[in-house]
């Protein structure tokens, strides 16, 4: 969603192709405010991941992918907030691109190191006579 609505941002904006190129119509400050709620949505259901593969001590596969993904988004957030308040230079515009298609990469490696490495989110429980 978070892609698919900057997509809708973008254009919505000035750098949507040439100047000739006909804009979708839409109003780019609403799409953007959009874009940024999904983006908080976003992180916060990485940093729920995080803390949860943190919490049940999960293999290092895991805990390395979902916080490089994690340290992504926040970057990402950060040059988006910075192109957004400083009228949208396109140089920065082009790096938020750049972003978003890390972002996507970075996700599919989340979503493969999760499916390939053997977890249990419950702790082992031992035998112990004296507890």
């Amino acid at each position: 969603a978070v892609l698919y609505i900057g997509t809708i941002v973008t254009g919505a904006g000035p750098h949507a192709g040439s100047a000739d190129v006909p804009r979708n119509g839409l109003d780019p400050l609403q799409w953007s405010q959009l874009h940024a709620d999904f983006v908080f949505l976003h992180i916060g259901l990485t940093l729920g991941l995080l803390l949860l593969l943190l919490a049940s001590h999960a293999p290092k596969p895991a805990l390395v992918a979902v916080t490089t993904l994690f340290v992504v988004q926040l970057l990402q957030g950060a040059i988006g907030y910075v192109q957004y308040f400083t009228n949208l230079p396109i140089v920065l515009v082009a790096t938020h691109m750049l972003g978003a298609a890390l972002i996507a990469g970075f996700m599919t490696q989340v979503l493969v190191v999760m499916r390939r490495t053997p977890m249990t989110l419950t702790r082992q429980v031992t035998n112990n006579p004296s507890a």
